[in-house]
């Protein structure tokens, strides 16, 4: 077991098993390196490793959510194995949030969207207390200072209870280095996974650096149940230009919400689905930018009217008709045949979720160019072109 290059997939699920109530099993033609992972009769993902003499590198892949406590035993499995081979380093490669906060507990430490780490070389300590939030997001959204507001009175805490549909909600100020403050609020809960809120926290502050000009209105991000959509999964957030403020559903960032929201998925499957990213872009990340664009285009339309009637014209003349607006209609009874084609291909190059309107149509080009890895598709690389032209922004990274 200590040898790195004795690597036995059969010896190895034989171990994790041990330390953990799941099956390991090897698949065939992936020289033993990959071990399917099952709670029973129900896969939780898969575990893909390449040991080395320096480090014992894990990928952790997630099929439809782990548990908390699921998550929480893998991590303490892979943990053991680690120490077992006597390597002086873990990596963990894992986009699930709930993996990664569960690696965190451990004492794993890294940047957002990258890999996690593990000293192996110091002794085995006793699981470590939660650090605050704040000094989280300090620690992992650069050039930032964390403030409790002042405390709320009787009455703020019975309205917030009343309109977030959570008991008892906890909000910090994030003032960054430049700009006004942002007001963070989220269920007051020992299980909110703080990596996930520090992923909003950044993507939102990163955004409205792009668009300061537009977006200085919006001043507080609220991870709660306001909407019902949030209850039943339908809504991941909403966001309202008139108050300035972006609802986020809290499941986002609550331990159990991901396999929560993964199974209302699975029992409600959404008619038009939007748009998926690609690692190391989380769920979080794509649903802020779509939610941050609402602001910007709202504020587009507000003060730069004309603008944003050629912006949109642009847009329609890449899917062959003359504006945004005429391929979402495309799937309308009696629709032209070059409305419905462009319907097709926005739906097709986009998202479904795309074709619900002009302006999801926008917010899911926008989350796909900020969330891009790779080349970007052509609709999208037009989107951009059409933000520097507009706006001045380039490329978000």
């Amino acid at each position: 077991m200590n040898a790195p290059g004795a690597w036995d997939p059969g010896r190895i699920a034989g171990f994790l098993s041990t330390r953990s109530p799941f099956q390991y099993a090897p698949v065939a033609d992936a020289r033993g390196a990959r071990l399917e992972i099952a709670n029973g009769d129900r896969p939780l993902g898969a575990l893909v490793a390449d040991p080395t003499l320096v480090q014992l590198a894990i990928t952790l892949e997630s099929t439809g959510g782990f548990e908390p406590a699921e998550a929480h035993a893998v991590v303490a499995a892979v943990v053991a194995l680690a120490r077992e081979m006597g390597l002086p380093a873990l990596r963990l490669a894992t986009f699930d949030p709930v993996i990664r906060d569960a690696a965190r507990d451990a004492g794993c430490t890294g940047p957002l969207r990258h890999s996690l780490v593990l000293d192996m070389s110091s002794p085995e300590t006793p699981a470590r207390q939660r650090p605050e939030l704040g000094t989280v997001l300090e620690e992992l959204v650069p050039g930032v200072a964390v403030r409790p507001p002042s405390p709320p009175g009787m009455l703020r805490r019975l309205v917030q209870a009343g309109t977030s549909g959570f008991p008892g909600m906890l909000t910090l100020v994030v003032q960054p280095d430049a700009g006004p403050a942002l007001k963070v609020a989220i269920p007051d809960r020992a299980d909110v996974m703080m990596e996930s809120v520090a992923e909003a926290v950044d993507t939102s502050l990163a955004v409205r650096r792009r668009f300061q000009n537009s977006l200085v209105h919006v001043r507080t991000l609220s991870f709660d149940h306001s909407d019902q959509g949030f209850v039943t999964g339908r809504y991941g957030g909403t966001a309202n230009p008139l108050v300035g403020v972006i609802h986020l559903n809290a499941k986002l960032v609550l331990g159990p919400g991901p396999a929560t929201l993964a199974r209302q998925r699975e029992i409600n499957q959404p008619k038009t689905p939007s748009a998926g990213v690609r690692a190391p872009f989380s769920r979080v990340d794509a649903i802020v930018a779509h939610e941050w664009w609402h602001q910007v285009d709202a504020q587009f339309q507000a003060r730069r009217y004309r603008e944003s009637i050629e912006f949109r014209r642009q847009l329609g003349r890449y899917f062959g008709v003359e504006t945004i607006e005429h391929a979402s209609l495309g799937g309308e009874h009696g629709a032209s045949a070059s409305s419905h084609a462009a319907y097709v291909r926005l739906a097709s190059e986009v998202s479904p979720y795309a074709t619900t309107n002009p302006k999801e149509a926008t917010a899911e080009m926008f989350k796909l160019w900020w969330c891009n890895v790779g080349d970007p598709s052509p609709a999208v690389q037009l989107f951009g072109e059409l933000l520097q032209r507009y706006f001045g922004v380039g490329a978000p990274r």
